[in-house]
This record gives C-alpha cells, sequence and structure tokens, in this order.
C-alpha cells in the first residue's frame, strides 16, 4: 500500500447532474461509512477540560473569539482574524509566510478549528500542544492585557467568576503588570503564587475556547447525505473519487475517521521555500519541556493523559535539532507535520504547513508526483513510502469532485457570528 495523500485533491466544483450508476461495492460502503459524520456521530470526551461541554463556557468562549478588545494592543486582531467561520474556519487570506495580527511573521499556515472536537491527539503542524485548549497561550497573547480587561468588566469578570471562582486582584499593578506573558521578563519578576495565578486564568480563558470551538463541526457534507441513503447528494464524478480515494489514490492511508486525518506526523518532502528551516514533530520535545500549560502540567484536568502524550515525542534539546536531522541518517520525526484534515478543505486555501500551495490542483500534483524532492530544502527524509500515484487528469477531477464533497453544512449563526453580548465596535466579523 503507498502513503500517499495528505491532501490528494485538486481544485474544482463538482459537476453537475446526479450519480446514476457506480454505486460502492459493499467492501467499499463499509470503509467509507467510518467517514461519515453527521448528527448521529459521537463526539470524543476532552478528559484535560472539565469545561469541554460546558454550556456557559462554550458562550464564553464565543465571546473571547470575536471581541476585539481581547487582542493585545500592539496587534492587529484576534482569533477571528485567522479563523474565518465563514471560510472553513482557517485563513484564506494568508500566503507564505504567514502574516499574524499584521504584525508577526509565522512559518507555519494557519490551521481550521472546525471539528476540533475531534483532536484527541497531539495538536497543530509539529504537535507542540497535549490538547486543543492549551495552544491558546502561546499565540500572541498578552495574558495579563487580558486579565485586566476582564477584571476590570463587570460582566465578563462576573460570567468568568460564574464558572471558574473568584479572580485574584489583577488590579494591583504591582503583582501583576499590566502587558506580558509566561514569556516575558516580568511574568519571571511575579511571585510564584501569581504566576500560578495568571497560570489558572489563562488556561481557564483557553479552556472556554475549547468548549466553543467544540461547537463548529461541519456535519451533514454531500458525503454524509449520500452515506444516509440519499442517492441524488453525490455527482457520478463524486462517487468515482471516493473509489479513488480509498482505492488507487490511497488517500486514505492517512486521511481517515470523520476529520479525515489519522492525527500522525509525515514527512512528504514539502518544500520549504524561502522560509526558515523547520524540524517539525521533532522539535515538539523541546518545546514542551519549557511550556507551561500543556495538558501534562498542573493546570490539567487529566494530568495522565496530558503525560502519555508528552511521552509520545522524543525529548530532543533545541540545540540538538541541526545534529539530529543532519547528516545522512535523520532522526524519525525530522520535518514531519500532522496530517491534515480534510472536511471543508475546499474552503482552506492555502495548503500545507507552509502555506506554499496557492491551490488544491497544485497540491495534488505534488502528491502525483511521489512528493517532494531532495532539491526543495525540507528537513529530514521524506517517507519512503511516498511513490507516484500515476492519476490521470480524469481521476484528479474525480477525486476533488469527492473532496468537494467534503464541505458541511454552514456552523449555525448562533456560533458563527459575534454574540450580542459582545459591542458591536468591539466585535471582530459578522
Amino acid at each position: 500500500m503507498r502513503l500517499t495523500s495528505k491532501l490528494c485533491i485538486a481544485v474544482v466544483v463538482a459537476g453537475a447532474g446526479c450519480a446514476s450508476s457506480g454505486d460502492f461495492t459493499d467492501e467499499e460502503h463499509s470503509a467509507l461509512q467510518k467517514y461519515v459524520l453527521d448528527d448521529s456521530t459521537a463526539i470524543p470526551p476532552s478528559p484535560s477540560n472539565k469545561y469541554a461541554d460546558n454550556p456557559k463556557a462554550a458562550l464564553l468562549g464565543q465571546r473571547f473569539f470575536f471581541d476585539k478588545r481581547m487582542a493585545p494592543a500592539t496587534a492587529a486582531g484576534n482569533c477571528r482574524t485567522c479563523h474565518d467561520l465563514t471560510l472553513g474556519g482557517a485563513d484564506s487570506k494568508a500566503r507564505t509566510p504567514t502574516t499574524v495580527f499584521g504584525a508577526i511573521i509565522m512559518s507555519r499556515n494557519t490551521p481550521t478549528i472546525f471539528n476540533t472536537a475531534f483532536l484527541t491527539g497531539l495538536n497543530h503542524w509539529g504537535g507542540n500542544f497535549t490538547a486543543p485548549w492549551s495552544v491558546v497561550s502561546d499565540f500572541g497573547s498578552s495574558a495579563l492585557e487580558q486579565a485586566h480587561f476582564i477584571y476590570s468588566d463587570p460582566d465578563y469578570r462576573a460570567k468568568y467568576e460564574e464558572l471558574y471562582g473568584p479572580m485574584p486582584d489583577f488590579s494591583d499593578l504591582v503583582r501583576f503588570p499590566a502587558v506580558g506573558n509566561y514569556r516575558s521578563p516580568v511574568f519571571a519578576m511575579m511571585t510564584p503564587e501569581d504566576q500560578k495565578a495568571l497560570g489558572w486564568f489563562t488556561t481557564n480563558y483557553g479552556k472556554a475556547l475549547e468548549a466553543f470551538e467544540r461547537k463548529l463541526i461541519d456535519k451533514n457534507s454531500a458525503f454524509d447525505l449520500y452515506m444516509a441513503g440519499d442517492e441524488k447528494a453525490l455527482t457520478a464524478s463524486a462517487i468515482r473519487g471516493a473509489k479513488l480515494f480509498i482505492g488507487k489514490g490511497g488517500c486514505n492511508e492517512c486521511h481517515n475517521g470523520p476529520n479525515f486525518s489519522d492525527m500522525r506526523f509525515h514527512n512528504l518532502g514539502v518544500p520549504q521555500g524561502n522560509l526558515a528551516r523547520d524540524f517539525g514533530h521533532i522539535g515538539a520535545g523541546a518545546f514542551q519541556a519549557t511550556y507551561p500549560y500543556n495538558a501534562n502540567g498542573e493546570f490539567s484536568d487529566d494530568r495522565d493523559m496530558g503525560i502519555a502524550l508528552a511521552a509520545t515525542v522524543p525529548p530532543v534539546a533545541t540545540s540538538d535539532l541541526p545534529i539530529v536531522c543532519g547528516g545522512s541518517d535523520p532522526m524519525h520525526g525530522c520535518g514531519a507535520f500532522k496530517t491534515a484534515r480534510l472536511r471543508s478543505v475546499a474552503l482552506t486555501a492555502p495548503y500545507m504547513h507552509t502555506g506554499g500551495f496557492k491551490d488544491l490542483w497544485d497540491v495534488v500534483e505534488f502528491y502525483n508526483q511521489g512528493g517532494g524532492s531532495p532539491g526543495d530544502g525540507y528537513v529530514g527524509h521524506r517517507e519512503a513510502a511516498m511513490a507516484p500515484l500515476y492519476l490521470n487528469d480524469d481521476e484528479i477531477t474525480d477525486l476533488v469532485s469527492f473532496l468537494s464533497s467534503l464541505t458541511g453544512q454552514p456552523i449555525p449563526d448562533e456560533w458563527a457570528k459575534c454574540p450580542p453580548s459582545v459591542p458591536m465596535a468591539s466585535c471582530t466579523g459578522p
């Protein structure tokens, strides 16, 4: 079997007309049934976040997500700036190198936050984070600014304390400086007790955001409806594409389950272009060793789960990354990145961890050729299982028709829009 596709698709609009032939065999139907995401699909729990399915936490997280006042004073945006819920939950504006908040340049593309509820393993492209809630504290935010604002706003403070209990006296600027996070020099000058108090605030903030993101499930796509018995939901081209997906294309070797991802890390030889050298998954251990807000730390509601996840990451020091990833025998995990999710993928250009592929046609050509070549500047070795697919243009079109059918129903307005509790002038997005 071939390891084939992280996104084995090309951009196209599904053709007109309904399928009149080409039904799946029993074996194909059984294989594809495992991919269905509809109203009956069980949502996994989030053990390290006891607020994950708390309705009040989700409402608070929605406010955090849309309220531009949660962004640092030096930035130009917030969560909604880079995660557009009308465009697949990703950042369709960004091109490599990715610009975040109009100020911070990052070498990795913004992933979707749709179907966060199904992220049960290591999170983000390299696997730095052991829970969805633990991501928030590392993305350009100033936890102290956020804490001061919420403490000073009567409504926000009341909603926060209803969930998490009394806030410390964040009005005391001696104990809690006006700006900064765990990386700031001012944080190192705070007492251990106050550092911990800020840690509880920033992780509670993240847990509310995760509770909100768990509402963003793009289910009941055309594919799901077809699998439920609606024979008119898919075109003949999409049906042929589904057969290719689990057949000749071998896409299902890495893209499986309701999220169409094995949640693992692979080196496909994606060109880095002019971006900084990216060591990928092998660098996650060094990050986790110094990051205080992961699920294996004191702020987790299931530390054992977080410890088990963290144990899967090689403990390589940052200074050793060029060594273990250099030479003729680089360590496994060098230049490896997490398999992208494919639901609503037609909406989430640009593609790959670099954002270097402008459309899905470029992506499918990359996989059709068997991945990157040694001259593309990626770290480590491309996986040996990568091989040319020998797809013709008609087959690519069919695969694209199938992937286009994975765009789910729009997120309900009650979650996709800025809530009335946030002043209109402070809303980012609709």
